[in-house]
């Protein structure tokens, strides 16, 4: 609705001048706010698409790493069935492939199956996988288990670097710990603060339960973590092609994941890896544990099992994994083995 207040004018000319200036100004706010919205929208959209088929155990050709020498361990009979995050796929399929029977084994409903973190946890402890490949469980997946009875076994297998990233046309190459803290608590909103140029900060956010999302707040620090605007939220997307780093990629955004997945799936040109506290997310960095966000991820049980057959399987598995034998297809894979 439009108000007009009409002054006391004689000249019927004069009043309709008057209007079409105040209808001039309303579409010119309109005109300027869907100026705004179309040159947003056509921003480009950082969207990396991968085919975990490639991954798979006994692809043809497969991207799963093999062993210098075939194990010995071979697993067979009631097979656990794997699952876990996106980025570690490559990872357990590899395992896979040097202990399981060779057969096709389909990434979304198998033996080795990937789904991603939220549900490869929900799936553990309803009891329909066996063992998942994650990072840390979040509260909130902690609590699910406590729910229903379950009790959750973390054994960790490897070490990998969380990692935040820009444009590759932003200034800032490296940011403090305490300042990562501040822009997601919404203290800090401008690069011109953290020695960029003067722009809003864009600080995009994982779905709630994701592994590199549990990883941000729990280095927050006692920070209190801001609500990001809905368009800021990255969802992760499921099926064949799962749908990696996909935010608009603005100069002024900031995101975050974890090296391999950002690195050697994805192996995006248009984002920058930042370096934390002067420290760069290298293999060496994250062995010598001097990159500060290097965090340990996980190959997750439950305290029960189908049958006693598929119990020593998981065991004999989880044996492999820490082996000298699996290490090599953790180094291999390009994740940083635990030391040896």
């Amino acid at each position: 609705m439009v108000m007009l207040i009409i002054f006391n004018v004689e000249d019927r000319k004069l009043l309709y001048k008057v209007t079409a200036v105040i209808y001039g100004i309303c579409a010119s706010i309109y005109l300027g706010q869907w100026a705004n919205d179309y040159l947003e929208s056509k921003i480009a959209v950082v969207k990396d698409t991968i085919n975990l088929e490639q991954y798979g155990p006994f692809a043809r050709p497969t991207k799963a790493v093999s062993l210098n020498k075939a194990s010995e361990v071979k697993i067979a009979g009631d097979l656990p069935v794997l699952d876990g995050a996106t980025a570690l796929y490559p990872l357990y399929s590899a395992f896979a492939k040097a202990t399981y029977p060779q057969k096709h084994y389909d990434v979304d409903k198998s033996e080795v199956m990937c789904t991603n973190t939220i549900s490869a946890y929900q799936s553990l402890v309803d009891g329909t996988v066996d063992v998942i490949f994650v990072a840390r469980p979040s509260q909130e997946q902690l609590d699910y288990a406590k729910e229903r009875g379950v009790e959750l076994f973390l054994t960790a297998i490897g070490r990998e670097a969380f990692v935040f990233f820009v444009n590759s046309k932003n200034e800032v190459s490296s940011l403090s710990i305490a300042q990562i803290r501040r822009i997601y608590a919404g203290e800090i909103t401008n690069w011109k603060t953290v020695g960029g140029s003067s722009s809003d900060i864009k600080a995009f956010q994982r779905p709630e339960g994701s592994g590199s999302q549990t990883m941000l707040e729990h280095n927050m620090g006692g920070y209190r973590l801001m609500n990001p605007p809905g368009n800021q939220r990255v969802q992760m997307m499921g099926g064949i092609i799962r749908e990696t780093a996909e935010y608009k990629n603005f100069k002024s955004a900031l995101g975050y994941s974890f090296l391999y997945f950002a690195t050697e799936m994805v192996k995006n040109k248009e984002i920058k890896i930042l370096g934390i506290d002067g420290v760069a997310a290298t293999r060496a960095n994250i062995a010598n544990r001097s990159y500060p966000l290097s965090t340990d991820f996980y190959a997750v049980t439950r305290n029960d099992s189908s049958s006693s057959e598929k119990k020593t399987s998981i065991k004999k598995l989880l044996a492999f994994i820490l082996s000298d034998e699996g290490k090599e297809i953790i180094e291999k894979t390009g994740y940083t083995p635990l030391s040896r």
